[in-house]
């Protein structure tokens, strides 16, 4: 009994140890041509990470659209997205996966919320992406001036704020699980204030599981997609899918967005 309880006690130290391992584990470490880099943000006043995919013909091709991935540090989305732009159905993309574990409620949440400490500083993460990662980008590598942004939970909520709030600045928006919850409040009140001329030809795809565990989801997010479809009707591409099976961010958002933005 013993040694039963022994091994079962290795086996459990063993499988910690293992996700501990995990979550410490970086694109970086994990895939081919992913390499990771580290610019410091005026705006915020810290380093950031990034981890920067490039496709297998670099160096033989002009230029290359741009996937901006949200919680870029995450391994399994990353895997899909590397999956998804090898060029098997439509052509290859740069990823920039940048990290957000760190202050991710301040970074996400465009609204100061008492359930998440530290939220309410959106507006200078997006000021961020805009005036130092996307010129950083395009300085530094082939991009094409084609730009998606991809964010899931708090970062999805952010990817749709980032639509409404800056539309100019990305071309497409892959929003999964979204967690509109947050602060709907805000986020219908910016809706409202968004002029739809703007939204002219942009493109949003949502994703999310019907059985989320998180309510901020589930209970905010069909509503809202059918108040942006009527605000900006003729103007905003768009199309929501909820997977009746699907938990939260559900796997295949990425494909699904990257496949409703080329094929469709």
């Amino acid at each position: 009994m013993k040694v039963k309880l022994s091994c079962l006690l290795i086996l459990i130290f063993i499988l910690h140890i293992e996700n501990i391992n995990a979550q410490d584990t970086n694109p970086s470490d994990v895939f081919e041509n992913v390499i990771q880099k580290k610019i410091h943000s005026k705006v915020l006043g810290e380093e950031r990470t990034l981890f920067i995919y490039l496709p297998d013909n670099y160096n033989e091709q002009a230029s290359f659209p741009v996937l901006y991935m949200l919680d870029g540090e995450m391994i399994e989305p990353y895997r899909e997205a590397v999956n998804c732009v090898k060029g098997i159905d439509f052509e290859e993309h740069i990823i920039v996966g940048i990290k957000t574990k760190v202050n991710r409620n301040r970074d996400m949440i465009p609204e100061k919320i008492e359930a998440r400490e530290g939220s309410g500083g959106a507006e200078y993460f997006l000021k961020f992406l805009i005036s130092e990662l996307k010129p950083f980008m395009d300085k530094n590598y082939k991009t094409s001036g084609f730009n998606i942004l991809y964010g899931a939970s708090n970062a999805g909520l952010f990817t749709i704020y980032a639509l409404l709030q800056s539309p100019a600045d990305f071309d497409a928006y892959i929003s999964s699980s979204s967690m509109i919850g947050h602060c709907s409040g805000f986020m219908y009140d910016l809706a409202a204030k968004t002029n739809p001329e703007l939204l002219d030809g942009k493109i949003l795809y949502i994703h999310w599981g019907m059985k989320d565990f998180f309510t901020q989801a589930t209970e905010y997010l069909p509503d809202y997609y059918e108040m942006l479809t009527e605000t900006f009707s003729g103007y905003l591409k768009s199309d929501i899918e909820g997977l009746e099976e699907g938990e939260h961010v559900p796997a295949g958002g990425i494909v699904a967005g990257m496949k409703f933005i080329y094929l469709k």
